[in-house]
């Protein structure tokens, strides 16, 4: 991916990103979330932090900012 998840996800922070046709990293990054709960805690903890960044009210303020920047631009 270009552009989506890898500007949100982490990779082996606050998330995973696995190639599309990579099913051997997908089976093994999923089987170390299965088996290892101090893993999951710490990605999930890190998943819900970064979560806030994309909030309604965030986006929003800055998508507010940006159309009055370029108001102010014409």
């Amino acid at each position: 991916c270009q552009t989506g998840p890898k500007d949100i996800i982490n990779d082996d922070d606050n998330g995973f990103l696995v190639p599309l046709s990579d099913k051997k990293l997908f089976v093994k990054k999923l089987s170390s979330l299965m088996q290892n709960s101090e893993l999951r805690a710490r990605i999930s903890g890190k998943a819900l932090q970064s979560k806030s960044l994309y909030s309604i009210d965030v986006i929003s303020k800055q998508y507010y900012s940006l159309v009055l920047k370029h108001e102010a631009i014409d």
